[in-house]
């Protein structure tokens, strides 16, 4: 695996996060393939395309007011052109005055862009169970 290609990865992964928390929506669709799908948690369904996967972003971060958010645990692996890059991530959020705690791992899959930069391909996200 190539150290460059991991380091950009990694890169791309951060400005991803980096741009829904920030309210950044043209910044992210830069970082979608117009034809990335988000299957949605426990394969419930799916969202196919940039425009409806950065409408999802949007929709959840302008409903909620995000109070804490960590990722950690980044594991990348490349091969050739195409890469996966997978974290644990924990978050609060405020919606309409309620206090919302999740834990889960995100797990996205970018392909090399003929101009040498990583797009994001697919998307999965998990939650963590909730102990009773």
């Amino acid at each position: 695996m190539s150290s460059d290609a991991s380091a950009a990865v990694r890169a791309a992964t951060a400005r991803i996060n980096a741009a829904w928390r920030e309210r950044r929506y043209d910044d992210l669709c830069q970082m979608f393939a117009e034809d990335m799908v988000f299957t949605l948690p426990g394969f419930s369904g799916l969202l196919q395309g940039r425009e409806a996967i950065v409408a999802s972003y949007r929709e959840f971060i302008e409903r909620v007011t995000l109070t804490s958010y960590r990722e950690e645990q980044l594991v990348v692996h490349v091969w050739g052109d195409t890469a996966v890059a997978s974290y644990r991530w924990d978050m609060a959020w405020l919606a309409g005055g309620v206090p919302n705690h999740e834990t889960g791992h995100d797990v996205f899959a970018f392909r090399q862009h003929t101009n040498g930069t990583w797009l994001a391909i697919w998307r999965t996200m998990t939650f963590d169970q909730k102990n009773p």
